[in-house]
């Protein structure tokens, strides 16, 4: 598979980035890498505590301030 943006995934890329600052795109890609790497059981928590009311942006921002790298 080729890892290449189509032309319309460019043009997605584009609009957001055109949307939005540096450091708001980074904390995006922080935020996407966290919850990609959570383990199921992680995850399921963190949702759980989204249903009842917590901003999901939080509960991540949360997890990546006590994340710790297997084999750190």
């Amino acid at each position: 598979m080729n890892n290449a943006l189509n032309l319309s995934g460019q043009r997605l890329v584009r609009l957001v980035a055109s949307n939005h600052t540096p450091e708001e795109l980074a904390l995006g890609y922080l935020r996407y890498e966290a919850v990609r790497r959570m383990n199921p059981n992680t995850f399921g928590k963190l949702y759980k505590l989204n249903l009842s009311g917590r901003f999901f942006d939080d509960l991540v921002d949360e997890a990546i301030k006590t994340w710790k790298e297997p084999n750190a």
